[in-house]
């Protein structure tokens, strides 16, 4: 298995989790009970910042190679290029909805769970479409000068959570990573 599908199946997983930590507290929010909304924002802001800013980067030198070896890949590439983009938008509009909530500006908190949900949705549809389709297809038909030249593309980036040392901002969710795990 190349270095780089591994990654990104590792960010899958990753993100797999955070959608598991998220879900209790979007619960609650559909019951309209008072939840806390610092793990919303920390695990949204997460998802939608290390997504855009390296994890579809990423798989977007995959696809471009991916297409370079074969035309016939080009319209399943167009999807996922196109939910890149509207999975980015989504988060931003769910974060900017929890904030609204928070500040409040919205008081209609249970609304924020079904939006939760049709995110969550999308996004798993998303990453289950690449683990099927493309990572397999990419493992296939690109060679190891093909892999060598992804690797030379990608932003050095250490993952902010789960990585060896975590940003700040994001020790907190880390230990309650840390904490639902046992």
């Amino acid at each position: 298995m190349p270095r780089v599908i591994t990654m990104l199946q590792t960010d899958h997983r990753n993100v797999g989790v955070l959608l598991k930590l998220l879900d209790p507290s979007m619960s609650k929010l559909a019951q309209e009970i008072p939840a806390d909304f610092v793990p919303i924002l920390d695990i949204m802001n997460y998802m939608t910042r290390y997504s855009d800013l390296f994890h579809h980067p990423m798989e977007e030198l995959v696809f471009k190679k991916l297409m370079e070896r074969d035309d016939n890949t080009s319209p399943l590439v167009a999807t996922l290029i196109a939910e890149h983009k509207f999975l980015g938008e989504k988060g931003g509009q769910l974060i900017n909805r929890v904030r609204n909530v928070v500040n409040g500006f919205e008081s209609h908190e249970g609304r924020l769970a079904p939006e939760r949900q049709d995110y969550a949705i999308a996004l798993g549809r998303h990453m289950s479409r690449e683990e099927t389709e493309v990572f397999p297809l990419a493992s296939k038909l690109l060679s190891d000068d093909d892999w060598a030249a992804i690797e030379r593309g990608m932003v050095a980036r250490a993952d902010p959570l789960f990585g060896i040392g975590q940003e700040a901002q994001y020790v907190t969710l880390y230990d309650r990573i840390v904490s639902a795990a046992r």
